[in-house]
């Protein structure tokens, strides 16, 4: 990368990729290998921007947090909608959810009973109220 990037200013001794790699691990503990690789070879295509002959641990922690926001974060939300509409679309959502608890048949049981409408809401109190 540093070749074809050209940078003239870069990581030289092990203290400085000891420290990205450190850093890396830190600031990004959730990515995955795979996408640092993908992430660098973005890097290397410049589609996080020019970098001006520099690379150093600063620019590549910037192209990774620009990695995580504008790449891996669309990816993520998109994946969590839709297992939340596979699991609220789901036939067996009640027996998901209620099982372990035991509250299935009784959610089965409110789901299918109609509420008693009896008339002595707070609507027909203030109207009586209001008629003497």
């Amino acid at each position: 990368m540093v070749k074809e990037i050209d940078a003239n200013k870069t990581l030289s001794s092990n203290e400085e990729i000891e420290f990205c790699c450190r850093s890396i691990i830190e600031e990004h503990p959730t990515l995955k290998l795979d996408e640092i690789y993908v992430a660098f070879n973005m890097i290397r295509q410049g589609k996080f921007g020019k970098l001006y002959e520099r690379l150093k641990s600063a620019e590549i922690l910037d192209c990774l947090r620009r990695y995580e926001s504008e790449v891996r974060s669309p990816i993520l939300e998109r994946d969590a909608e839709m297992k939340r509409k596979e699991f609220l679309h789901s036939s067996d959502y009640s027996q998901v959810v209620l099982e372990p608890l035991g509250l299935a048949g009784i959610f089965d049981n409110l789901a299918k009973s109609e509420p008693e409408v009896k008339g002595e809401g707070i609507g027909s109190r203030l109207r009586k109220k209001n008629e003497w």
